[in-house]
């Protein structure tokens, strides 16, 4: 999870040399480099690499009859189709991944948070809220799921629900302790969409901060599980509430190229609508124009 893309590569390219020349079980190394690697591609934006190896996951599934390797397969099949818009196949391969479920049970796990972030692109994050509310009862300490719960607060309109999570959060250095793991992106960008929109300078500069070594990159959560766009999206909107309006329009311009090179049709969208409030607050001649052409885009 770390924003060291390269050595990552570094690491699957080895698990994948070190499967492909080893034999009986020590050949699904080759499945964990890939998963690995599927990571890195989509991170960077390379969507031909990443649909390679997704299509390489799958056939070492059938080569060594290894089920992870199918799930994680028709896992990244999942978050691609989400990127891209294609909504219906989501429902396709999520049928496809609980296949596995009994001989890997941690499928069902992680489908249930690709549906998180398919609700959170089709807008119904809402009905979410108590099953992520219970979550974040059993596991208080647990940054992840509080981010979670905070983004469905923020976005089912619940913003005074979702800043005490913010302040709390923030309070902790945002579980600077867990930087490095593979959730960690996915909690930073979600609070600083909660502290764009509701939190303090100070909140929204720490973010921005932590945020930073991310720049120029996708933010992927837990090896894959869903995506949230490009991590100068966020920089953008924390620029743009810290009042910093030069930085804002080069991470918003940043975002968008990145965002287009992964085909993110779902991405684009929710960029464009951020783009369009920063014009707005940055208010110079011509810039309501561009935010109203934006808006109808988005629209």
């Amino acid at each position: 999870g770390t924003p060291d893309v390269a050595e990552r590569v570094a690491i699957g390219e080895e698990l994948v040399s070190l499967g492909r020349s080893a034999a009986g079980r020590t050949a699904t190394a080759e499945a964990f480099g890939l998963r690995v690697l599927a990571g890195a591609r989509l991170e960077v934006g390379d969507a031909e690499a990443l649909t390679s190896t997704i299509t390489d996951l799958a056939r070492i599934g059938e080569e060594l009859h290894w089920f992870p390797a199918h799930a994680y397969a028709a896992l990244w099949r999942v978050t691609q189709a989400i990127i891209e818009g294609r909504f219906e196949d989501v429902h396709t391969y999520g049928t496809k991944m609980r296949e596995y479920v009994r001989a890997y049970r941690a499928v069902a796990g992680m489908h249930e948070l690709q549906l998180f972030y398919l609700a959170r692109e089709q807008g119904n994050l809402e009905k979410f809220i108590p099953v992520v509310e219970g979550y974040a009862r059993e596991l208080k300490d647990n940054f992840s799921v509080r981010a979670m719960l905070a983004l469905a607060q923020v976005d089912s309109g619940k913003e005074s629900a979702a800043l005490p999570h913010l302040d709390d959060m923030a309070a902790n250095n945002f579980g600077g302790e867990q930087r490095g793991r593979s959730a960690w992106a996915a909690v930073l960008g979600f609070m600083a969409e909660v502290a764009a929109i509701g939190g303090t300078p100070a909140q929204s500069a720490l973010l921005y901060d932590l945020l930073t070594p991310f720049a120029g990159r996708l933010l992927a959560a837990s090896l894959g599980l869903g995506c949230l766009g490009a991590a100068d999206r966020y920089l953008g909107m924390l620029s743009t509430a810290l009042e910093r309006l030069d930085e804002a329009e080069k991470h918003f311009e940043q975002a968008l190229a990145l965002e287009g090179r992964i085909r993110g049709r779902a991405l684009l969208p929710r960029t464009r609508y951020w783009q369009a409030r920063f014009l707005r607050t940055r208010a110079r001649p011509g810039d309501e124009g561009r935010a109203r052409a934006l808006l109808t885009t988005v629209a």
